[in-house]
């Protein structure tokens, strides 16, 4: 996994850690929630039944995720015809990145133009066996052209808002519905991308605090 910058952020949840609680503080950390609870009461080390205590002040932060995520989530695995296509990849360029083995951000903008204009017509689909892209051949009355799908392109987006860039492969693939292209596209290796995001965040949180995290809830 590859994190692109260093965005700083100052979290009132570590704040309130740090002005309230204590030794004996604890924070879960929960995976499936995407969140942390701080235990400030928390029982204390030992096993006394006297040293039990309420556990009842507490403190909770749930990660908020990136609106670039949110989006980019949202349309993860949905077909959509050219048009829409095309609008949503112009909408979202600025999150587009240069990487290996993916289409460059000014070349995928230019297929998706190109396919706006192409509503019409008898549609094949080729593969190059060598790079992996495809080639969209539209057959009308008057003419014949084609368009190169990408195997893929790359964007770089924050998971959590205030959080660093991950660096991810967006895999393109198109089929057809009533004669018309579908296109969509597949966020690669994107739970792991959330949970390693999550993970920064936790080690985050136990580095500034200095307190035990632990999985799970309370």
């Amino acid at each position: 996994l590859r994190r692109i910058g260093n965005l700083n952020q100052r979290c009132s949840f570590i704040a309130y850690v740090l002005r309230w609680g204590g030794d004996d503080t604890v924070i879960y950390a929960s995976t499936a929630a995407l969140g942390f609870v701080a235990v400030l009461d928390d029982h204390p080390a030992g096993d006394a039944v006297a040293l039990t205590r309420w556990r009842e002040h507490r403190a909770e932060y749930a990660c908020p995720r990136a609106p670039e995520w949110q989006t980019w989530c949202a349309n993860d695995g949905v077909g959509q015809t050219q048009t829409a296509f095309a609008d949503f990849v112009e909408s979202r360029l600025e999150d587009m990145v240069k990487a290996d083995g993916c289409a460059a951000p000014l070349d995928v903008l230019q297929m998706a133009r190109q396919l706006t204009i192409r509503t019409k017509g008898t549609f094949q689909r080729e593969i190059n066996p060598t790079t992996g892209d495809s080639i969209l051949v539209n057959k009308s009355e008057t003419d014949t052209g084609s368009t190169v799908i990408p195997r893929a392109f790359a964007i770089a987006i924050p998971v959590f808002e205030g959080g660093e860039r991950y660096q991810i492969e967006a895999r393109v693939r198109f089929g057809f519905v009533d004669g018309s292209p579908r296109f969509t596209y597949g966020l690669h290796r994107r739970k792991e991308i959330e949970r390693d995001a999550f993970n920064f965040v936790r080690r985050k949180v136990e580095g500034a605090t200095g307190r035990l995290v632990l999985a799970g809830t309370p």
